[in-house]
């Protein structure tokens, strides 16, 4: 054992402790950092929507888009082996004019997975429509704007509004790097007015 490394030695260790534990309660890992001790307020904030703007009674598609321009809280969740979270935290804010701001509620992440948790001009979202099932579909551009300062252009899809709009759930595909990327899901709450 004279020649490994510390690191090799270290790593062994932590695997060592790691098979030693298996069994013994939760699941270990080590290669990521545990959520905050003190876990973030999940209360669904008011929605903020004005209920003069609502749509005409059978406008699905104007249903759609009233509904989802609200102030939302709730969870994302990556496809399986995405790091540093799984399953994380975050407040989105949709505005009528088609721009968002979008915050994890942990450290070392953003919202969208991609892109700068900072609000930036950039940051805009379209929804395009309804397919046949009633879920609607649309675009979101994520701006790097800490990083490379590129603005790349994702996918919603099966966009679903609960029946009085305090429900949102969602898909985001980052299309810009594929057509085999998996979705981060969002299942997001607002109150309702």
């Amino acid at each position: 054992m004279g020649s490994l490394s510390f690191a090799a030695r270290l790593a062994g260790l932590a695997a060592s402790i790691a098979s030693l534990c298996l069994g013994c309660g939760g699941k270990v890992v080590i290669d990521r950092e545990a959520p905050p001790d003190d876990p973030p307020d999940l209360t669904p904030p008011p929605c903020g929507r004005d209920p003069l703007a609502a749509p005409a009674p059978g406008d699905a598609v104007g249903l759609l888009r009233y509904g989802f321009a609200a102030q939302w809280r709730g969870m994302a969740k990556t496809p399986a082996g995405w790091v540093p979270y799984e399953e994380y935290p975050v407040e989105i804010t949709f505005d009528t004019l088609g721009r968002y701001e979008a915050m994890c509620l942990f450290e070392a992440c953003t919202a969208f997975y991609y892109g700068t948790s900072q609000p930036v001009p950039e940051q805009t979202y379209e929804l395009v429509g309804l397919v046949e099932d009633g879920t609607g579909l649309g675009k979101i551009r994520i701006s790097f704007a800490g990083t490379s300062g590129s603005v790349e252009t994702g996918d919603l899809a099966e966009i679903r509004l609960s029946e009085d709009l305090g429900q949102l759930d969602f898909a985001f595909f980052p299309s810009w790097i594929g057509k085999d990327v998996e979705a981060v899901r969002y299942d997001l709450r607002c109150v309702t007015e």
